[in-house]
């Protein structure tokens, strides 16, 4: 049995989709919630095997929580179904760890083929996000690619850049100063910056904040 999380803002797209998918897949449980803030929580309290996300690229705040949660360790099969072309930011989130990628003009069977290829362990590209990557390719152009924080090290991080000290943050995660020092070592490692202002600005950066 699959677990599958649909997320798109338009409730009548959730129920198309799961319609769509129960008609043409068996065996499989099909979640929908239109709240993609709300995505992060339940992806650390249910292993899905695919979540369907809608993103608009136009929109900030959609940005910066596809970015948390792509940015954290919990991993997922996650495929971008939206109405967007940005082919730059979606080449930029398979770096960060998506699975597929697929507009919402597309044809009904791309979708189910989209589907069945993330079970099956592999990637999917639509034709126009191919096209995209194909001529980058040939102009060596490179991609970005950053290191994973975990859940508490983002957490933390979401702290530390609002100017909160050490005693703080034992107070609000109930951590050791020490255990805070170490946590606070890994996010600048796996950042590679030395302080919180460059924490801060690479947040800001990646569209994180």
């Amino acid at each position: 049995m699959k677990n599958i999380l649909l997320s798109d803002k338009i409730p009548i797209i959730n129920k198309g989709l799961a319609f769509l998918i129960e008609d043409e897949i068996d065996a499989v449980i099909i979640e929908q919630n239109n709240d993609l803030d709300a995505i992060i929580n339940m992806m650390y309290n249910t292993n899905y095997d695919l979540i369907i996300i809608d993103i608009n690229f136009e929109k900030n705040e959609d940005v910066k929580i596809l970015n948390k949660i792509l940015i954290g360790e919990k991993k997922a099969n996650i495929l971008l179904f939206t109405s967007s072309e940005n082919f730059t930011l979606a080449s930029k989130y398979f770096n960060m760890g998506i699975k597929g990628f697929l507009e919402k003009e597309t044809e009904i069977k791309n979708i189910i083929i989209a589907i069945n290829t993330l079970f099956n362990g592999l990637k999917y590209y639509s034709s126009g996000l191919q096209f995209f990557l194909a001529n980058k390719a040939i102009n060596g152009e490179n991609e970005f690619k950053i290191n994973k924080l975990s859940k508490r090290e983002l957490d933390i991080s979401m702290e530390l850049i609002t100017g909160k000290g050490i005693s703080e943050l034992c107070e609000i995660f109930k951590l050791r100063s020490s255990t805070i020092g170490t946590h606070k070592k890994n996010i600048f490692k796996k950042a590679n910056v030395q302080n919180v202002v460059e924490l801060y600005k690479y947040f800001k950066k990646e569209n994180i904040i």
